[in-house]
């Protein structure tokens, strides 16, 4: 892919300088933002900076293969595109451009519940790429069963359960930024996802998430009897929790903050 990179972008830095300077400021308050001071923001890019490799030497490397398989799904690569909302506050294809690049990198993408178009809509966008869908626990559990079996129907290979998010954080960036998002954020998954209420990640009054405080891990159950795609909990933070969603049926785990995004 790298051909196809615009003279002057060589690395993701620069991406993300450019795109620093066309984004609208609220937009970027948003998509760089986290919770509170971002003190666990920024722990987590301190952490990441002291990994390191242990290059091994003398080994055949003429030719290469970093492919793998992933819950019964194939991918050119051992990573996926991690869900995120709201592409459409950047571009106007929205997830649709997301979904056709990753169908051509031939890796795995993850599409959230608030999404700014429809997950049937991102389907038919790159109706080969591999895909798995995000979900929000909805308030009532009809509706969460719903959105799963839409998923499936659109022929997303696995659902991927946020359990870090209850209540949404503070962001106090956001909040300086000073410009409501709630008119330029579309959620294309229908009005069972929405509800018109001040939401604390958007600086206005307006679409807010459907969540629920109160679900517990029987929830974990109940899914497991909605759908036969697989299930992973994304924002597992403690080798309890991971055991104890492998216990419960989950095929894996997304060891998670949230990006440092909702608590800190």
């Amino acid at each position: 892919m790298d051909d196809e990179l615009q003279v002057g972008f060589s690395t993701l830095s620069d991406l993300e300088e450019a795109a620093a300077k066309k984004a609208d400021r609220a937009a970027w308050a948003y998509i760089q933002g986290g919770a509170g001071e971002e003190w666990t923001m920024r722990a987590n890019r301190e952490a990441f900076h002291r990994r390191t490799l242990r290059p091994r030497v003398l080994v055949n490397v003429e030719t290469l293969e970093i492919g793998t398989t992933l819950l019964g799904t194939r991918t050119s690569a051992p990573f996926y595109v991690s869900p995120t909302a709201s592409h459409g506050l950047v571009h106007p294809d929205a997830e649709a451009a997301t979904a056709r690049a990753a169908s051509k990198a031939g890796i795995i993408a993850a599409f959230s519940t608030l999404s700014s178009i429809s997950l049937e809509d991102i389907a038919r966008a790159a109706p080969d790429g591999p895909r798995w869908f995000q979900l929000y626990l909805q308030p009532e559990f009809s509706a969460t069963r719903s959105l799963v079996e839409r998923a499936e129907k659109a022929g997303f290979k696995a659902i991927l359960l946020t359990v870090d998010m209850p209540v949404a954080g503070t962001r106090d960036r956001e909040t300086q930024a000073g410009s409501p998002l709630a008119s330029a954020i579309t959620l294309g998954n229908g009005s069972e996802v929405v509800r018109p209420l001040r939401s604390p990640n958007v600086n206005g009054d307006g679409a807010h998430i459907r969540k629920e405080a109160s679900y517990t891990w029987d929830v974990i159950d109940r899914l497991r009897e909605t759908t036969r795609l697989p299930l992973v909990l994304k924002g597992i933070l403690t080798g309890e929790d991971a055991r104890r969603a492998v216990d419960r049926g989950a095929r894996g785990v997304v060891v998670s903050n949230h990006g440092g995004r909702q608590l800190d």
